[in-house]
């Protein structure tokens, strides 16, 4: 048998362990929080706002631009990929 304090060791010991990987959650949870507050108020800077807005709008035009570039190829390379994915279709297949 144990001894009370072997006991009280024990479960101590137990409790640490079973604990282990929801403290480690809670210490990502923290982290996590604390850098969404820093980049929020780093993208509310007036500078980094504008730098970021004029940034998004670039992309999305080199995006548009690049999609009607290529409007006229009609390249089946992706849905061939797609395909290649599933057991039993071949790429370059009809689509039924």
């Amino acid at each position: 048998m144990l001894t009370p304090d072997q006991r009280d060791d024990l479960l101590g010991r137990i409790k640490a362990f079973y604990l282990a990987p929801f403290r480690a959650l809670a210490a990502m949870f923290r982290t996590f929080g604390r850098n969404r507050r820093r980049l929020r108020d780093f993208t509310r800077q007036p500078r980094v706002a504008t730098v970021l807005r004029y940034g998004m709008l670039l992309t999305l035009l080199a995006w548009l631009l690049i999609a009607a570039l290529n409007r006229e190829q009609q390249d089946d390379r992706l849905p061939d990929a797609l395909r290649g994915l599933w057991p039993g279709e071949t790429p370059g297949a009809a689509a039924e």
